[in-house]
């Protein structure tokens, strides 16, 4: 099932969001758990505790599908990524 958004740009309700992936990530936490994985759930990042917000503050779209942040976007804004990543 994807949510998709009815007004433009319009932020999505977390709750409707952790829904919709709990199942999901439940299954991955209890994975992560049995391998010593970390989890990195975005919505800690990019949501506020009622919203997730589907634009930026300029009105230009976070995601490039229903599902994918664009790359823009993340490069700037989502630095949770960036402890597991090292550059040589």
């Amino acid at each position: 099932m994807v949510i998709r958004v009815q007004a433009k740009h319009a932020a999505v309700p977390r709750e409707e969001i952790s829904a919709l992936s709990a199942p999901i990530d439940e299954h991955l936490k209890r994975i992560a758990a049995a391998v010593g994985a970390t989890v990195v759930d975005p919505t800690e990042w990019l949501c506020t505790p009622k919203h997730c917000p589907t634009a930026d503050q300029a009105g230009r779209p976070l995601y490039k599908d229903a599902t994918h942040l664009r790359s823009s976007y993340a490069r700037e804004h989502f630095g949770a990524i960036d402890q597991f990543i090292h550059l040589k």
